[in-house]
């Protein structure tokens, strides 16, 4: 489908590129458009007098860079990603990151890694499902992830630079709507979630709990470095709020 100036769209004209890259806003307002576009990506709109369409073509180039820094604020460093790049997790060591990278034309992610010092990166996890939400073991060399078909899957367990495939962690088998949230410093805590709801569960021997006592709404529960408290959003008389809870629950919280 060619986007050069001259050619259309339906019934819109393309006249001109609009910069490279990102998107502007079309005055003096936008609506739903009413049509179907054919392959193009990312976000459009279009003038509310239906005479101006703004959107960005399939395919388009865009640039996208992994930077990292150190405490100060100073660079540590970048490396180049694909542009439809997400959920970027860098090891306890800081040697490596995983991220997710939507498939082209679809919408399921696949998992990729980078070694910081060399800018390399490469595709891990081999799978058919949607692989997002993927979580370091402390020794910086395992990832936990939840590899979903249709909202739902267990949660796995990957060995990188080794031959082992990925395996359910035990616990986790069943192939329900959860993803891994956080883990402790020595991976001895891990804050996940199931259907909606926080669970958390002590390492090796505990099955895994439900949080009691949380607020409702519960989202993106992460276990402190050292196992023995939780923090997590939450929302209380229609407002989000930050909530801090001990591990073991003890039915306290704060604030």
């Amino acid at each position: 489908m060619s986007l050069s100036p001259g050619s259309r769209v339906g019934p819109y004209e393309v006249v001109a590129p609009i910069g490279a890259g990102g998107m502007g806003t079309v005055s003096p307002e936008s609506a739903v458009l009413p049509i179907t576009l054919g392959a193009f990506d990312g976000g459009y709109s279009y003038s509310a007098l239906g005479h101006l369409l703004a959107f960005l073509p399939a395919g388009s180039d865009l640039k996208r860079r992994l930077a990292w820094y150190d405490r100060t604020g100073r660079s540590a460093g970048e490396i180049a990603v694909p542009a439809n790049t997400q959920g970027v997790e860098i090891a306890p060591d800081a040697s490596r990151a995983v991220f997710e990278v939507f498939e082209a034309g679809l919408s399921s992610r696949d998992l990729w890694v980078a070694t910081l010092a060399t800018g390399a990166t490469q595709k891990v996890a081999f799978t058919d499902a949607d692989e997002a939400d993927a979580k370091w073991m402390p020794d910086s060399r395992t990832i936990v992830f939840g590899p979903r078909r249709d909202g739902a899957g267990p949660l796995v367990r990957l060995v990188l630079d080794s031959t082992e495939p990925a395996v359910p962690l035990e616990g986790f088998e069943a192939e329900e709507p959860q993803y891994p949230s956080s883990l402790s410093r020595e991976g001895g805590v891990r804050a996940f979630m199931r259907g909606g709801s926080p669970f958390w569960m002590r390492l090796p021997r505990s099955k895994p709990e439900p949080l009691q006592g949380v607020a409702a709404a519960t989202a993106r529960p992460r276990v402190s470095p050292d196992g023995r408290w939780l923090l997590y959003e939450g929302v209380s008389a229609g407002r989000r709020e930050v909530y801090l809870q001990p591990l073991p629950p003890t039915g306290a919280r704060w604030p």
